[in-house]
C-alpha cells in the first residue's frame, strides 16, 4: 500500500501502551511467521496490534453488511437479474450506510460479494489451514526486502507491499519460498498511527468535544489512515482473500469513491478489484457507528465535510 499522503495525524496522538508487550520472543499473529528482518520489538508489537485491529474491523464490516442485506426494502437474492441498482434498495442503503454508498455504489446485489471478502479474512487470516488458504505460509518482513536488481522495495510513500506468487521476479532470491506469501512492512507503516492510539485519543476527548457541541477530531476519514487500514489493504491483495491486483489500485478513500462510477453507472468490475476500497469501507463503517462520533444522535457520517462526495444519496 502506498500512502496517498503522509499521515500528519500521526504527530498529534499521545501514544498509549500497545496491547502486546514488546519482546523479540513474542508470538507472531496466528497463521504467520516472523522473518528474521523483524528485529525490533516495537515493530513486532505494531504489526501484532494492527493485525488484531484489522480482524476487529473485518468483523464489524461483515456484521454490518449482513444486517444491511437483511433489512433491504426489496428481498435480497443473488440472482443475476437483481444485481442491478434497485431504486428502493439504493435509497435505503444511501441513508443507512454511507460507507457502502461511497465505496461500492450502493449496489444491493453486491452486498454479499463484499461481505464475502471480510468473511474470508476472518476465516483464513488467523488460520494457515483455512479452507481458502490451503496451508500457505504468510511471512511478515520488515523494511529490508530488495528486488533482483538489489533495489529496496520500501521507497518513500510506501507503507506495506504484498508478494503472493511463486516464482516472483520482484523479490530477491532468499524470499523465493514455495507455498509462501510475504507482506513487507515499510517505515511508513510504523510511522502511521495505530488504531488503538486513535481510538484511545478519541474516547479521551469525547467528553470535552460533546460539551462544545462537537465530536472528537478523529471522527473524520482524513485522520483515519491507521496501521489497521493498511493491514486490511494488504490482506485484500492475498489470493486466498480477494487477490486484488496492484494495478488499478487507487490510494485513499476519496480516490476510490471517485472511481465508483463510469458514464453515470457503477463500474463493479473495476471497484471490486480495489484493495483500498475494502480497507476503507471497514474503517468508514466502523467509525460511523461509534457512539462518541455521533454524540448520541444515531447514525453519523465521518466523511469529511470539506471533501465533495462523488456518489449520490438518492436513486430513481
Amino acid at each position: 500500500m502506498k500512502s496517498a499522503a503522509l499521515n500528519q495525524s500521526a504527530q498529534i496522538f499521545e501514544r498509549v501502551p500497545v496491547y502486546l508487550s514488546g519482546t523479540l520472543n513474542a508470538a507472531s499473529p496466528p497463521g504467520t511467521v516472523w522473518d528474521a528482518s523483524c528485529t525490533r520489538s516495537s515493530d513486532r508489537a505494531a504489526i501484532y496490534n494492527a493485525w488484531n485491529a484489522a480482524l476487529n474491523l473485518a468483523q464489524s464490516a461483515y456484521g454490518g453488511l449482513s444486517g444491511l442485506r437483511a433489512d433491504l426494502p426489496n428481498p435480497y437474492t443473488t440472482d443475476a437479474t437483481t444485481r442491478i441498482p434497485v431504486p428502493q434498495n439504493g435509497n435505503y442503503i444511501a441513508w443507512t450506510d454511507p460507507a457502502y454508498t461511497q465505496l461500492f455504489g450502493a449496489l444491493s446485489g453486491r452486498i454479499g460479494d463484499v461481505g464475502n471478502v471480510y468473511q474470508k479474512m476472518l476465516a483464513n487470516m488467523p488460520n494457515q489451514y483455512g479452507q481458502d488458504r490451503g496451508g500457505r505460509e504468510l511471512r511478515l518482513v520488515c523494511n529490508t526486502m530488495r528486488d533482483y536488481n538489489n533495489a529496496l522495495h520500501c521507497t518513500p510513500g510506501y507503507e506495506a507491499i504484498t508478494f503472493d506468487r511463486y516464482p516472483n521476479n520482484d523479490v530477491e532470491a532468499k524470499y523465493e519460498i514455495p507455498n509462501t506469501a510475504l507482506i513487507l512492512f515499510c517505515p511508513g507503516f510504523f510511522d502511521a498511527p495505530s488504531q488503538q492510539d486513535v481510538l484511545a485519543h478519541a474516547e479521551a476527548s469525547a467528553g470535552p468535544s460533546f460539551q462544545l457541541g462537537g465530536v472528537p477530531y478523529e471522527c473524520d476519514l482524513t485522520h483515519l489512515a491507521t496501521q489497521a487500514v493498511t493491514m486490511l489493504h494488504e490482506w485484500a491483495h492475498l489470493t486466498w482473500i480477494k487477490g486484488c491486483p496492484a494495478n488499478p489500485d487507487p490510494y485513499g478513500y476519496a480516490a476510490c469513491a471517485r472511481s465508483v462510477r463510469s458514464g453515470g453507472k457503477v463500474n463493479w468490475n473495476l471497484i471490486s478489484k480495489f484493495a483500498e476500497a475494502y480497507a476503507f469501507y471497514a474503517q468508514y463503517h466502523y467509525w460511523n457507528n461509534l457512539p462518541f462520533c455521533n454524540n448520541g444522535q444515531g447514525c453519523i457520517d465521518v466523511w469529511p465535510p470539506s471533501v465533495a462526495k462523488p456518489n449520490p444519496r438518492s436513486f430513481s
